[in-house]
């Protein structure tokens, strides 16, 4: 129920191993073209 995510489940992996690799928050939002916000997000679940 709910808004559907701006991500699926294999996008979302691949921004925590962007992350883990040092990939900047807003240059991974940039690449997805979603929000910075959204990435934070997805790295507060990791």
């Amino acid at each position: 129920m709910g808004r559907p995510s701006a991500l699926s489940a294999d996008q979302q992996v691949e921004v925590k191993e962007k992350i883990k690799n040092g990939e900047a928050i807003s240059a991974i939002a940039r690449h997805f073209e979603t929000s910075r916000q959204t990435i934070m997000r997805v790295r507060s679940q990791a």
